[in-house]
């Protein structure tokens, strides 16, 4: 296998040199899910908004979920700015388990770069899910949670956020063309890391040791606190979360560039 300090530099390289190409593959990622319909990328935040609903609905109204800490935040609020950042990795992922499966006519006849298919549709995803993350921070400037000294640490969480994406459309484009059955190993992997994140409840109330130990080391976790300090006032997560966040997201982002340069010309014979 291509070691992963030479896979990066050729991953940026190939992006470099088909630009058109992949600003292409990403619009497409974007607009097509949509393609054909009335509201186009407007049923994307139709979607979201069904989906908060739902959450809403049933974990405060029904379960009666409540936020403590930070004080004045809705249930809402904290729903919404843990859900999208989930969905948004979620989404990505899954879609790249399949991307070269879905393209297999483009991929087995033409000379294709296959770095710029994964990164593009992962890329184009998204941009997708932050028409949902603009209409999340509309509601928290409208609640006024919004905390500008904590803006800085909600960037890095979303460059975070998108870091650990890509390495993981990586990964799983790689395995998703080998091995059909990724996508639905992904999709149990996911309800899992789902409730084993902060998400629909505040870590405050995880009392016991050792179940909280393994939320916390949920990468997801960390994403989401981090995301949240500047959207909801909410305290950051320790440092030592931030540092493995980021190594984290730079050792998955080269093992997945280097796993894709070093399986890319058998991936047309297996699809």
């Amino acid at each position: 296998m291509m070691k992963p300090v030479t896979a990066v530099p050729d991953l940026v390289r190939t992006l470099a040199s088909n630009q058109f190409l992949f600003a292409q593959l990403a619009r497409r990622s974007f607009a097509a899910r949509h393609a054909g319909s009335v509201l186009g990328w407007l049923w994307a935040l139709i979607n979201s908004a069904v989906l908060f609903g739902l959450y809403l609905v049933v974990f405060s109204l029904v379960l009666g979920m409540r936020v403590a800490e930070p004080p004045g935040v809705s249930f809402g609020v904290f729903l919404m700015t843990g859900l999208v950042p989930f969905m948004t990795l979620s989404e990505t992922t899954s879609r790249a388990a399949t991307v070269f499966r879905a393209h297999a006519g483009l991929v087995q006849r033409v000379r294709f770069p296959a770095a710029v298919l994964v990164v593009g549709d992962a890329v184009g995803t998204v941009a997708h899910n932050s028409l949902a993350f603009a209409v999340v921070v509309g509601i928290c400037l409208q609640q006024g949670t919004v905390r500008p000294a904590g803006l800085g640490a909600t960037v890095l969480g979303l460059a975070l956020l998108t870091l650990w994406c890509l390495g993981l459309a990586l990964m799983a484009a790689v395995a998703g063309a080998f091995l059909p059955d990724v996508g639905e190993a992904l999709a149990l992997a996911f309800q899992v890391l789902f409730f084993a994140a902060p998400i629909v409840y505040p870590l405050s109330m995880i009392n016991r040791p050792l179940l909280r130990l393994l939320i916390e080391a949920n990468p997801v976790t960390g994403l989401v606190r981090l995301i949240r300090v500047g959207l909801m006032g909410s305290a950051p997560p320790d440092p030592w979360m931030i540092v493995s966040l980021t190594i984290g997201g730079i050792l998955l982002f080269a093992l997945g560039a280097a796993s894709l340069e070093r399986w890319r010309l058998r991936i047309p014979d297996v699809l």
